[in-house]
């Protein structure tokens, strides 16, 4: 897995920092290869929208 996924227990979690603390969200996904993949590209995007300065916390993660 690519930094910044994980597995915990039956779910996915993504990780990333924002103004420096870490902020770990966790996906109402089951831990297959191809929802694996999809948090990766997620968190990819994330990371991207961070640094462009556009990124929406709340329409990323609208639970949390």
């Amino acid at each position: 897995m690519a930094g910044g996924v994980e597995v915990r227990g039956k779910r996915v979690r993504v990780y990333f920092r924002l103004e420096g603390a870490l902020h770990r969200e966790p996906l109402d996904l089951e831990p297959t290869p191809a929802n694996i993949a999809y948090a990766e590209h997620m968190v990819g995007m994330v990371r991207q929208e961070i640094r462009a300065g556009t990124f929406d916390y709340a329409r990323h993660f609208p639970k949390s």
